[in-house]
């Protein structure tokens, strides 16, 4: 380590409580789909900040918009009164979100935000308090609620849930399905499994707000919902007077090929709310949903719609449709996964590779389908060494979460593939 990186390393380390993925980096500069360290060293991003930048690093859509905002209206949020730009950002959710022209928005300011203030509307609406989310799911950390909405492995590193009235139920996780079943012959045996717990009263629907999903389940391993589940899911909550509660804020925003993750299935949801890339990398939440359900938000705090995030937001949107980048997300997103295919590994086998758009998962397992998780560390160190950065994910760690920004290209893929082929590698 450099004399400069190790003093900045000391400070971090006397200053803030705060654990990092990439502890060796110190990124100064930032810029499309790359990170630059302070040693000068360039970083392929393939966590897109997190998962907040979908239009990449300091793009200049957003820099314009935001520097204009600045020009306007200074960094007040303004939440007392009207303002032109939030009102226009509310007004192009309604028109992109699909099933909510009628509806109505809320704003906040983050992920976890959304979750919380999203189960207090069920709450509100239905006059029932228990809710249900599945296994592997990840809706949030800092707050009680949204970290109790969690069983992914790095939501419940924060702590175990403290709030009462949570049912978890199975993910439709094919390649691991808990019931060994097939799909699609298995017609579903999760959902099966949660019908017998209405019926048992193991779960009593009548005390039921809110089934929590994922399109995607994201930290749970990069799984896709099957075909034909959410469909089915819908009627079983329908039938039952339960919301349905969509978690858009890692899929939506072109990260699956679709401006929202929910597009892929023709269903209908009665809330549904983003956050992380929605703005491009600035904190911003938002809550969409029908008017008798939005009639109980009482605000999302001081900052929530402040306009410079809005204004943000607005060039995102605007940016993703004049780009193009919905069907170059899906285009990239097929030659990574078709990419991720070739590759061999003598370090562990490469069990399942899956994804929609640029947001693929790719499954490392051993002797069979054990989970490799410590070859899935060393990879991802390896990478990143080689100057790739990915996050893990899915219930055992053993996934490779690759979600580079919209705006990447085949020879950046290509580099991406070539960097992870070397890592496989013993």
């Amino acid at each position: 380590m450099n004399p400069d990186k190790e003093s900045w390393v000391m400070r971090d380390n006397a200053a803030l409580k705060k654990s990092y993925r990439f502890p060796f980096l110190i990124a100064n500069e930032a810029e499309g789909v790359y990170l630059k360290g302070n040693d000068g060293k360039k970083y392929l991003d393939f966590t897109s900040g997190g998962q907040t930048s979908n239009l990449g690093h300091k793009h200049p859509a957003i820099l314009t918009s935001v520097k204009e905002q600045m020009e306007r209206t200074g960094f007040s949020s303004l939440g007392w009164v009207l303002n032109d730009t939030r009102i226009r950002l509310a007004e192009e959710l309604k028109k992109i979100v699909p099933g909510k022209s009628e509806g109505y928005v809320g704003f906040c300011n983050t992920g976890s935000d959304a979750t919380e203030l999203s189960w207090r509307l069920a709450q509100d609406y239905t006059k029932r308090q228990m809710v249900i989310c599945h296994f592997g799911c990840y809706h949030g950390q800092p707050s009680m609620g949204a970290l109790a909405l969690n069983t992914s492995p790095h939501g419940r590193k924060y702590g175990a849930p403290q709030v009462p009235g949570i049912f978890y139920v199975p993910y439709p996780y094919c390649y691991r399905c808990l019931f060994k079943s097939v799909y699609p012959d298995c017609n579903f045996t999760c959902l099966d499994f949660i019908e017998y717990q209405f019926e048992s009263r193991v779960i009593p629907e009548e005390k039921v707000a809110a089934f929590f999903f994922e399109p995607v389940q994201v930290h749970g391993g990069v799984i896709p919902l099957p075909d034909g589940y959410l469909a089915r899911l819908s009627e079983i909550c329908q039938s039952r007077g339960i919301l349905l509660v969509a978690d858009e804020v890692t899929t939506g925003f072109g990260r699956t090929g679709k401006m929202f993750g929910v597009e892929h299935w023709d269903v209908d949801n009665d809330i549904i709310y983003f956050a992380k890339s929605i703005a491009s990398g600035l904190s911003l939440g938002a809550i969409i949903s029908n008017e008798g359900i939005m009639n109980n938000f009482q605000g999302g705090g001081t900052f929530s719609g402040n306009p410079i995030a809005c204004a943000a937001s607005l060039a995102n949107i605007q940016t993703i449709n004049e780009q193009g980048l919905l069907q170059h997300s899906h285009e990239m997103g097929e030659y990574l996964r078709k990419r991720l295919s070739e590759l061999d590994s003598s370090l562990c086998t490469i069990g399942d590779i899956r994804g929609l758009g640029l947001l693929t998962g790719v499954e490392l397992v051993k002797d069979g389908q054990k989970p490799a998780n410590k070859e899935t560390t060393q990879v991802i160190d390896r990478a990143a060494n080689k100057g790739l950065l990915m996050f893990p994910a899915g219930v055992f760690q053993n996934v490779l979460r690759l979600c580079p920004p919209l705006i990447i290209k085949k020879n950046e893929i290509d580099t991406a593939i070539d960097i992870i082929e070397k890592a496989l590698k013993t």
